[in-house]
């Protein structure tokens, strides 16, 4: 077992990322979700996880993230006996949850969503319809994503690689120049796509520019 950072008092088995925790803790205890006493260990093919001497074990079956996510989900479900509609859904697009199962129908993904990441039956239903409209626009559009990982100060909910800097930072102009070599190493690649939208920005301070 290995610490997590030290402003936190999760205690987690060296294969569980904190995030996976944090994720799921923010959404049941926002203010206080640091302070919790979380234990997360492997053993075998489970997932165990503890609080308050409460205990939720989990089979890993899709992975260790979901199994961990989940255990913890339904054992602070069991504490506070809040429940919410996108179950261990977290992140900026849960469409990409379905992106490993793409040889499932449409009652197969809605299995998975309900039993593994537990969400709701009316929301999966929204996600799959969601799934099957975006299926019919054109593919041969693309989008370019642009990131840039600094920013002034770091959001508690994200999960972008970003880090802190100054307006001064000298790795803004490191960065700058790197960005401009990968632009120009693959302009060519780029020129063979129908880009028609380009993002740039860093998850929440990002902006979207249609060209």
């Amino acid at each position: 077992m290995v610490s997590s950072e030290h402003s936190y008092n999760y205690i987690l088995d060296k294969n569980i990322k904190q995030e996976y925790v944090r994720e799921i803790a923010m959404m049941f205890f926002p203010v206080t979700y640091k302070k919790l006493k979380i234990k997360v260990y492997v053993k075998d093919n489970d997932v165990t996880v503890s609080l308050d001497n409460k205990i939720k074990t989990q089979h890993i079956k899709l992975s260790i993230k979901n199994a961990c996510k989940k255990a913890l989900y339904l054992l602070l479900k069991d504490i506070t006996g809040m429940n919410f509609p996108y179950g261990i859904l977290t992140g900026v697009k849960p469409l990409n949850t379905l992106l490993p199962f793409k040889d499932k129908n449409r009652d197969e993904l809605k299995e998975i969503l309900i039993d593994d990441y537990l969400v709701s039956e009316n929301k999966a239903d929204l996600i799959l319809d969601t799934r099957e409209n975006e299926s019919k626009f054109n593919r041969n559009l693309f989008g370019m994503y642009i990131h840039i990982p600094y920013c002034p100060s770091r959001c508690e909910y994200c999960s972008f690689p970003s880090f802190i800097c100054r307006e001064d930072d000298s790795r803004l102009d490191e960065y700058t120049d790197a960005l401009i070599y990968e632009l120009e190493y693959f302009k060519d690649i780029i020129s063979l796509c129908d880009i028609n939208t380009l993002y740039i920005g860093d998850g929440s301070r990002s902006c979207r520019e249609d060209v």
